[in-house]
């Protein structure tokens, strides 16, 4: 009828259609002994420092941490991880292997790749580095999808088999809450968007469905699947509840439906504690204690704590890359411009806007103090012009590129905040692109938008490391012929 409402359960449950093909596909994968243990008795991961207390410091060892750990969760202990970050600049972006296709109308931001002998390989992207409520679960689908080609299971190109695979190895949990999450994102300043994830290509009613037929083929009661829920946000919360009420009321029940022995014959479920010790690195011969000391990527408070992990640590150094360090070194390797023209308009600026904004304050008497607007804007007007006369006597040196635009000096090279290499002199900020065609049609630009011959500066602490290893070759080889002095003398 016409403006009838529709049924709450036509939005928070899938489809009749839908529910069957995830019962069906679940019952498919619990054909396999192994998926059986790991649905009934694998610990559904939690975003907590319990369960991934691995050393993060927001580079790719720290990433492939995450990896090594969410492998043993999955039962690969003792494969390889190879993990590839793509940066957002196209001119620093590595050749992207193996990304899926958008789904859900989203780019996946972590994906697995290949596989090469014991040696998983798996890429993410930069930017989803500084989420890790986002990354985790990105990751753990990544690993279910791995999983997949271990166990030699199809997968079709539309990657729905992995969603159901991932809940199936204990990643529900995460997967589903990051399966649609609104956040405020910074967008610089004190200004902040509304932003959307979407992770998989399940439906987030889908994701909800699947976690709560396994909660409820495993029995948990109401206060067990209470504090399982408040890792969820309240929308999958409450599409959880909805499906667990209508599995409930089916028959025959869903462990029947899925063809699961009774709780008396299923396997042993694996030791949490033996899961979330330290790991082993197949590369190194480091003692575990390395690997798990230091804050977790969930347990990590602010940066100066990564900051004392980094310091703390035996491993090799690790480049952070979870800072959005914004337009700092932004353009390293990249050609800008010096902008030069007239200080006139700016010292004009400088001189004639605070007096009018001020003035237009105290005109109104709200401070005790009234100016007439009569006095307030010829005053303004001719330290404007005043500027306009001084400002002429100077030549005012920016960078061109837009978001950074710091004063420069004539002799400089570089950039001394965005790090771009400055390759000549325009007149004004509409002139860069044309001027970055010119360079690039006379060879001095690379396709990748690089200055041609670029080579990235040595870093200033090897240099000194350097030097001093120099000053002390220098002062040992002295002090060897010194003694050599004092032994003939001596003979």
């Amino acid at each position: 009828m016409l403006g009838a409402e529709a049924d709450p359960k036509d939005v928070t449950l899938p489809p009749p259609g839908e529910r069957e093909w995830l019962i069906a596909q679940t019952a498919k994968l619990l054909e396999h002994l192994a998926h059986v243990r790991a649905y009934v008795g694998a610990p559904l991961l939690e975003p907590t420092p319990e369960y991934f207390p691995d050393r993060w410091v927001g580079g790719e060892a720290s990433v492939r941490r995450l990896v090594l750990r969410l492998l043993r969760y999955a039962g690969h202990e003792g494969l390889d991880a190879e993990v590839v970050i793509h940066d957002e600049d196209p001119a620093r972006r590595a050749e992207v292997v193996g990304k899926p296709a958008p789904m859900r109308g989203k780019d996946p931001v972590a994906w697995f790749v290949r596989r090469e002998g014991k040696v998983l390989h798996f890429a993410c992207e930069l930017i989803v580095l500084r989420e890790p409520e986002n990354l985790v679960p990105a990751l753990a689908r990544a690993v279910a999808h791995a999983h997949r080609v271990l166990t030699g299971l199809p997968n079709p190109d539309n990657q729905r088999l992995i969603d159901v695979t991932g809940v199936a190895l204990g990643f529900g949990l995460m997967t589903t809450d990051a399966s649609q999450r609104f956040y405020a994102k910074s967008a610089g300043g004190f200004r902040a968007t509304r932003a959307e994830f979407r992770l998989g290509a399940l439906s987030v009613q889908d994701m909800s469905f699947l976690l709560a037929m396994q909660l409820e083929a495993r029995g948990y009661d109401r206060r067990k699947r209470r504090r399982l829920l408040a890792n969820l946000q309240p929308n999958q919360a409450g599409f959880v509840r909805v499906a667990q009420a209508w599995l409930a009321d089916q028959q025959p029940p869903i462990r029947a439906r899925l063809g699961l022995p009774e709780p008396a014959g299923w396997p042993a479920p694996p030791d949490l504690d033996e899961l979330t010790g330290p790991l082993v690195d197949p590369r190194r011969k480091a003692s575990p204690e390395q690997l798990i000391s230091g804050s977790g990527v969930f347990g990590l408070d602010d940066e100066e704590e990564a900051e004392d992990d980094e310091e703390g640590g035996d491993e090799e150094a690790e480049t952070r890359r979870d800072i959005d360090r914004g337009i700092r070194e932004a353009n390293v390797g990249k050609p800008v411009f010096r902008i030069e023209r007239s200080g006139a308009l700016r010292m004009a600026k400088v001189l004639g806007f605070p007096v009018l904004m001020l003035g237009g304050l105290f005109s109104r008497g709200k401070f005790g103090v009234e100016v007439p607007m009569e006095i307030v804007v010829p005053s303004a007007v001719g330290l404007a012009v005043l500027g306009l006369a001084i400002g002429s006597l100077f030549t005012d040196r920016r960078c061109s590129e837009p978001k950074c635009g710091t004063k420069l000096r004539e002799q400089d090279e570089v950039c001394p905040l965005c790090g771009g290499v400055v390759m000549g002199v325009i007149n004004h900020p509409k002139e860069r692109l044309g001027a970055e065609e010119e360079l690039v049609r006379a060879g001095k630009v690379t396709a990748e938008g690089l200055v041609a011959g670029w080579v990235p500066e040595e870093d200033e602490d090897d240099e000194d490391d350097g030097d001093e290893l120099e000053e002390d070759d220098e002062l040992e080889a002295d002090d060897e012929l010194e003694a050599d002095d004092e032994l003939e003398d001596d003979q």
